[in-house]
Parts: C-alpha cells; sequence; structure tokens
C-alpha cells in the first residue's frame, strides 16, 4: 500500500479473486442462472436480426428462442 500510495481497498481490488473454484465438476445455482440469462439474451438479439435473413435461419432461430425460453413464464394478452 505504502509503495503504490493506494488505500487497502485499491490493492485488494487489483489482487485475484482466490476464493472462486474454477473448473469445477458441478457448477453453482448463480453460474446456472447467469448461463440461462446468456442463453436467453443471445437468443432474443438473433430474433432481432430475423428481417434481413433466409426463411431457414430465421426459423432456426426462432425455434433456438423457444428452446432458451422453455420453463419461463409466459402470459397471454389475455391473461
Amino acid at each position: 500500500m505504502s509503495t503504490l500510495e493506494l488505500s487497502r481497498a485499491s490493492v485488494h481490488s487489483y489482487l485475484p479473486y482466490t476464493k472462486i473454484i474454477y473448473k469445477m465438476k458441478e457448477s453453482s445455482v448463480g453460474a446456472d442462472r447467469m448461463k440461462l440469462y446468456r442463453e436467453r439474451k443471445k437468443a432474443c438479439e438473433q430474433l432481432r436480426k430475423a428481417p434481413g435473413i433466409p426463411a431457414a435461419v430465421a426459423c432456426e432461430n426462432l425455434w433456438n428462442a423457444v428452446i432458451a425460453f422453455q420453463g419461463y413464464p409466459f402470459k397471454t394478452s389475455k391473461g
């Protein structure tokens, strides 16, 4: 801290985080949730690109989005 003239918090922010076990066989609930979020976000981004792509690719993107959102609670306009 004194050599770098930084606060303790600043020094710790530059150090690697050592409390995480990398390459675990099982992932945590939070890691699974983030992975699912990224997959859903990617599926939505691919659907937004759909107007300028061939119909076969658009159908595949739609199907990928349906798979990504399986188990997600959907509501219709009538409830």
